[in-house]
């Protein structure tokens, strides 16, 4: 289902309330007022067990269902108002865009691969690697001893590939040895804060 999410642009202290939408709180008694207020607070908030922590690194941001209520405040509504004073940002996510990724296949070219010349690239397939803004997609490489994290800005900094579906991080970038004493063991991708694991890395 397509979403809309307001992302606190940080230019005001304290959250901002967007009071024209409806969150479709159940009703348990009468005299409750079905109107239930919606926040975008200044910084992003998540549950750690039964406690809300703070994330001081991740603006606040949240997703509305694109129901009617939320295009009429989106056109010309509380949204409408924010984003043209600049406070916030709203942007579309398509239905499935916010899934998990899936890891389908992990390769490093290097010895005991079908090639003759051995340049120790990782090279990662799947689905679902990009993530939604403020969010930031990552790729973490291990040999089991130590881990490498390159965010999607690293990988094509360095003449990498990171792209919804393939990742390609060249040898310089990860800096295990071509000696095959450090071949890459096992794969980390995260996207829209989730993480998805990969154990198996064949050689190409």
């Amino acid at each position: 289902m397509a979403k809309l999410r307001l992302i606190h642009n940080q230019t005001v202290a304290g959250d901002l309330l967007i009071s024209d939408i409806d969150q479709g709180l159940p009703v348990d008694n009468l005299d409750e007022e079905r109107k239930q207020d919606v926040y975008v607070t200044f910084y992003q908030k998540a549950f750690v067990g039964l406690d809300v922590v703070e994330d001081r690194t991740v603006p606040g941001f949240i997703d509305l269902v694109l129901s009617d209520k939320v295009k009429l405040s989106r056109d010309g509504g509380v949204i409408k108002g924010l984003y043209d004073a600049g406070l916030l940002t709203a942007v579309d996510v398509a239905t499935g865009a916010l899934e998990a990724s899936t890891v389908v296949t992990v390769e490093q070219d290097r010895t005991g691969g079908g090639d003759v010349t051995d340049d120790y690239r990782v090279e990662v397939t799947g689905t679902n690697f990009l993530s939604t803004v403020p969010a930031v997609s990552s790729v973490t490489l291990t040999d089991g001893v130590t881990s490498v994290t390159l965010t999607q800005a690293d990988v094509l900094g360095g003449a990498g590939t990171f792209t919804a579906t393939s990742i390609i991080v060249p040898q310089a970038l990860h800096g295990f040895a071509t000696d095959g004493s450090e071949d890459v063991s096992s794969v980390t991708v995260t996207a829209n804060a989730v993480s998805v694991t990969n154990g198996t890395v064949d050689a190409i």
